[in-house]
């Protein structure tokens, strides 16, 4: 049997239900049958639609309140819908698993390009879902849907290229409305300076103005690109439309005349200017107002090229200079128009002298080739910006010695008086010199030198130097040197050498020259007379009539060596301090040791130089001493000492040597190497090392009472000399530096067999220093032959 039954919808709508079936046949028999998960659904599903207004994609987003089974969408064109084709598709799984995510593309849509639909177009979108129940949801739809596929195009207007604008304001209109528009700035080098987004209100399909000055601090003058952009309401970029050369002014115009100047004077037709902008053209007018005669002025004289550029330009000769007349006054006048076509105002620049005459200097004295000691007196042709009169040494190269600057009375035209003492301070007197006139005109034309050669400035008396013999000095020679700053008329000197004993001499013409001089034996053998003082007395007059005179006394004449002795150290003594002692015969200027190693251990600071000083110099050293100047030798080195030494008249002594002077100050060191401690040996032989040459030593083994302690180790150390030592003077190779393996020595004595011995090296080196002994302990003897 069939059969139906109503349930209250409000009770189970939504619900997860079981249903049980409970039955009674007509016999009474019972059964129960039950359904489980079991969903009553009565409400449509609801679903939202997402779809931007304007779209290049068909994208859209949804959202269910359950899923769904199927759904089906219509894009209907709102025109045209005779030759616009509808697109209906049928939602898939994977459609439905984008419910309440992001943006997508339907599949069925994404198999056809564009999604079927059609550039331009404004659709109205409808969706229809059916849940798993069959359940229809209510109609959804979305009128003017635009479908737009083209990119948009901006144009510009002016402002145009090569312009000069004080605002900058860009005119642009796009084809449809824009979602956003970007403004983008670049250097002269197409550098992006800046961007910038256009407010909202000039986003219409209309012509736009901004003024872009506001976004950007603009350089005047600078020449910029400008780039425009945008992206319309369904996300489709524009190309960028762009404009260049455009040039922002918003400074006045502004032109500065450096060169000439006012009252000036000029050698050239240079000028020099500056210009804070590019100019559209520009001319200097020179116009004479006196002097001789200009017969071509006025000169006009047009700017061209990178003359008419921004910036300095300094002192340069305009391409289209004029010639213009020697001395002739001018008033220079500037007059230009700027890049927006404006006329400035003239700058005019009066009193201008053209002068290319050089200055002249003339009737100057003194004469050339003479002495003198008073002015210098000169005339000058015209007034001078400035002037100089310089010094000069013709025999060192020309080389200027002095100069010195006209002062503002020196500089007029007209006659002249410079007194020397107040102006030429620096002057030498007594040499001969080149003196030079030269002057700058106003016009800053030099004048051609005036010259006085060879004239001499002497009011000073020859000055003696460098005189040998000197005042309480040593004299070991016939010889008088002396040096003299000029030349001489006349000179003598004269040497006294004992009561009313005296000896003159006269200079010889070539003695008489300014320089150095030495007169070779000139003092004849009879005048000297060894260890006894003298006076010498030199005689000057010079060219000029100045004298000097210069005494110099208590002169000993000294031809005598000294005599210089070693009395310690002696060939073939060991030292292990450095100590000397000496004899000399005399006092000595420079006195010295000089230790060279010669054998033994490398020394790399040899020779080594001992500075004698102070009273060492003076006497002689009868007991050894360590020297004033403190040092040391080389531990290990053979030295040849030399003693060397000189007195006061430069008489060197023989040197005094001796040789084969060992150094050693360090004590040997001595190691046993076999037996070891607590060794059972055999026999007597040991090992060991030496670290140099000994000069005795001794082999010392110890017989031990008794089981090994601390406190016998200790005393053996101070029992060598007991009963129970056996002592062994080392002979020849024993004691040579080196290792030294199992060797029975040679004065070895027999040692007990079976005893315990500890063994024990002494040694003394060459230089008398003491090695620490090496102690082995407990040794057991197990043969005692030799």
């Amino acid at each position: 049997h069939f059969g139906t039954f109503s349930l209250d919808e409000s009770e189970v709508d939504g619900i997860v239900n079981t249903l049980t079936f409970n039955l009674l046949d007509f016999a009474g028999n019972q059964s129960q049958t039950s359904f489980d998960s079991i969903t009553f659904d009565f409400t449509p599903p609801q679903i939202q639609l997402f779809i931007d207004s304007y779209i290049n994609k068909p994208k859209i987003k949804f959202e269910a309140s359950e899923y769904l089974q199927s759904g089906r969408m219509v894009w209907l064109p709102d025109w045209n819908i005779d030759i616009i084709d509808t697109v209906s598709i049928q939602f898939t799984e994977v459609d439905f698993d984008s419910s309440g995510k992001t943006e997508f593309i339907p599949m069925e849509m994404q198999k056809i390009e564009n999604g079927g639909l059609k550039d331009s177009i404004i659709y109205t979108v409808s969706f229809e879902g059916i849940d798993r129940a069959g359940n229809v949801n209510d109609p959804i739809q979305i009128s003017d849907i635009h479908f737009d596929i083209t990119n948009p195009v901006i144009t510009i207007a002016p402002p145009e290229k090569n312009i000069y604008l004080g605002h900058i304001e860009v005119n642009y209109t796009p084809n449809e409305e824009l979602s956003s528009c970007t403004i983008e700035i670049l250097s002269n080098e197409k550098e992006s300076l800046h961007n910038f987004d256009v407010e909202k209100t000039l986003l219409n399909a209309k012509e736009n103005t901004i003024d872009i000055v506001p976004f950007y601090e603009f350089e005047d003058v600078q020449n910029y690109y400008i780039n425009i952009s945008g992206i319309d309401l369904a996300g489709n970029s524009s190309k960028i439309a762009s404009v260049s050369g455009i040039y922002f002014d918003n400074v006045p115009t502004e032109v500065i005349i450096i060169y000439p100047v006012e009252d000036g004077f000029i050698n050239n037709r240079e000028v020099s200017y500056f210009l804070n902008e590019p100019l559209m053209s520009g001319d200097f007018f020179w116009e004479q107002t006196g002097g001789p005669p200009d017969y071509s002025a006025p000169h006009q004289v047009s700017l061209v090229n990178e003359e008419l550029t921004k910036g300095e330009k300094p002192y340069i000769t305009l391409t289209n200079s004029p010639v213009l007349s020697d001395s002739a006054i001018y008033k220079v006048i500037f007059a230009g128009v700027n890049m927006a076509g404006s006329g400035l105002d003239s700058i005019i620049v009066p009193n201008v002298t053209f002068d290319v005459s050089l200055p002249q200097f003339y009737d100057v004295l003194p004469k050339d080739s003479t002495t003198f000691n008073s002015a210098l007196f000169y005339h000058v042709s015209e007034d001078l910006k400035s002037g100089r009169v310089s010094w000069f040494i013709p025999e060192e190269d020309s080389a200027q010695i002095f100069s010195f600057d006209l002062q503002t009375e020196d500089l007029s035209k007209g006659a002249h008086e410079i007194v020397v003492s107040e102006r030429f301070q620096g002057i030498e007197e007594g040499k001969s010199y080149l003196v030079e006139f030269t002057g700058v005109d106003l016009a800053e034309n030099e004048s051609v030198p005036f010259t006085l050669s060879k004239i001499v400035y002497d009011i000073t008396p020859p000055v003696f130097t460098n005189v040998i013999p000197s005042t309480e000095s040593y004299l070991n020679s016939p010889d008088i040197s002396y040096e003299i700053n000029e030349d001489l008329h006349s000179g003598s000197f004269s040497w006294d050498f004992g009561w009313r004993r005296e000896f003159k001499y006269d200079f010889e013409l070539d003695e008489l020259g300014s320089g150095g001089h030495v007169l070779k034996n000139v003092l004849p053998q009879d005048v000297l007379d060894e260890d006894k003082d003298n006076n010498l007395i030199i005689i000057g007059t010079d060219l000029a009539g100045n004298s000097s005179r210069m005494e110099l006394s208590n002169i000993v004449y000294d031809v005598t060596p000294p005599e210089l002795i070693i009395k310690y150290p002696e060939t073939n003594d060991v030292l292990t301090i450095v100590e000397f002692a000496f004899t000399i015969s005399e006092v000595l200027k420079d006195g010295r040791f000089i230790c060279t190693q010669t054998a033994g251990a490398f020394d790399e600071e040899s020779p080594r130089l001992i500075q004698l000083s102070g009273y060492e110099l003076e006497k002689s050293q009868k007991s050894k001493k360590p020297p004033l100047n403190k040092t040391t030798l080389n531990n290990g080195s053979v030295y040849e000492i030399e003693f060397k030494g000189v007195d006061f008249a430069d008489n060197f002594a023989k040197p005094s040597v001796v040789s084969n002077v060992l150094f050693d100050n360090e004590n040997p060191e001595i190691i046993i190497l076999a037996p070891a401690n607590n060794e059972i040996v055999y026999g007597a032989s040991i090992s060991y090392s030496l670290s140099e040459n000994l000069k005795e030593g001794k082999i010392i083994w110890k017989k031990k009472e008794g089981k090994f302690s601390l406190m016998g180790l200790i005393l053996s150390l101070f029992s060598f000399l007991s009963s129970d030592s056996k002592e062994i003077d080392m002979v020849e190779k024993e004691l040579t530096k080196g290792d030294h393996k199992k060797i029975v020595p040679y004065n070895q004595t027999e040692l007990k067999t079976g005893e315990i011995y500890s063994l024990t090296i002494q040694g003394v080196d060459m230089g008398g220093n003491i090695g620490d002994s090496a102690v082995i302990q407990e040794i057991q003897v197990m043969n005692s032959s030799k």
